[in-house]
């Protein structure tokens, strides 16, 4: 297994509200190197070569922020990737990578991002690193596959996700927010 290739998929550069996603390229899927093993609380943890799988047997949907905070001080802290594997392109969502390996990613392949705790996990008790571009643009969707990129005065948070908005668009961002305030308030 080889890593040839990785990058960030931002949705919102395609109008679509979704978080940042880190996917890492791969030439086959990778062998298990360290076999699942059970831990208290219903955690199980594997390795496929430098990526982490983790799963929760007790019925509960868990990321990378969950392992991160059960895990912590010791496995390394894991970010959540998706992983591309070979010329089709199948793609699976139930790989980690180590962080110091996904920063070492972003910066031959993707150096204008990097990775960022997320203070909004970070409120709710989890421990997210989460990938953030240094020099952002606006993200308001123009359509036509086209975002305004002017330069964004603040981030606003929207189903989630929290994306980059210039003055004229966290405005009109504001106005329409408060407006279904209103209308869902009667």
């Amino acid at each position: 297994m080889k890593i040839e290739d990785a990058w960030i998929d931002d949705p919102t550069l395609y109008g679509e509200i979704a978080p940042a996603q880190m996917v890492v390229q791969v030439n086959e899927l990778p062998s298990i190197t360290i076999p699942w093993e059970d831990f208290p609380g219903a955690w199980e943890v594997s390795k496929f070569g430098p990526f982490v799988c983790f799963r929760h047997n007790g019925g509960t949907e868990v990321g990378a922020g969950d392992f991160n905070v059960r895990f912590r001080g010791r496995f390394p802290v894991v970010v959540d990737i998706t992983l591309s594997v070979g010329p089709a392109e199948e793609h699976f969502e139930t790989f980690s990578l180590p962080l110091t390996r996904a920063r070492q990613l972003l910066r031959k392949y993707q150096p204008d991002w990097q990775f960022a705790i997320s203070d909004h996990a970070a409120q709710k008790g989890h421990i997210l690193w989460v990938p953030a571009e240094m020099n952002p643009s606006c993200r308001h969707w123009l359509g036509e596959k086209e975002t305004c990129g002017h330069r964004p005065v603040t981030f606003v948070r929207n189903d989630g996700v929290d994306y980059p908005l210039c003055l004229r668009h966290k405005r009109a961002f504001n106005t329409h927010a408060a407006e279904r305030r209103a209308t869902t308030s009667k």
